[in-house]
Formats: C-alpha cells, sequence, structure tokens
C-alpha cells in the first residue's frame, strides 16, 4: 500500500486548483512495469492514469490517525 503525491502536472489546467488533495492514498499496488513505474489501483472517478513514478509513491504505515484521514479523503473522492 502506498500514497500518491499529485502535482499539478497531472491535472489539466482547468481541472487542478491549489487547494486540490496533494496526497491521497493508500492505494493497492497491481503491477510494477519496471523498477520506477508502478501501476496503482485507483478509482476511476479520479480521471488521472493509474500507472505512476517512484519519485511520487511514499509507504503507508497504518495507525489510527492516518487511517481516519485517508478514509476521509477516499469518502470525498468517491463522492466525485
Amino acid at each position: 500500500m502506498v500514497f500518491t503525491h499529485l502535482r499539478k502536472e497531472i491535472f489539466t489546467w482547468k481541472e487542478y486548483n491549489k487547494l486540490k488533495m496533494k496526497q491521497i492514498g493508500p492505494w493497492k499496488i497491481l503491477c510494477n512495469f519496471s523498477v520506477n513505474f508502478y501501476e496503482l489501483e485507483l478509482p476511476t472517478c479520479i480521471g488521472i492514469s493509474p500507472i505512476f513514478n517512484v519519485c511520487v509513491l511514499y509507504p503507508y504505515q497504518a495507525s489510527d490517525k492516518d487511517s481516519f484521514a485517508t478514509n476521509a479523503n477516499n469518502d470525498e473522492i468517491n463522492e466525485k
């Protein structure tokens, strides 16, 4: 499980704003294409490619505080 940091380059100029979430997850890794690229299990409603470079992925460590924030972020994404 990993978190993904979303850079503004991922979004089109109409979709990006400064208040958009910057780090989302945790997501399950489906496969790796090479040492640098991984495919994640993202919901289709996000509208971005599920393939990410290693530099924007962060390991997920479960804790009570993190799981609460994560569930809130995932609920926001699923509502859109």
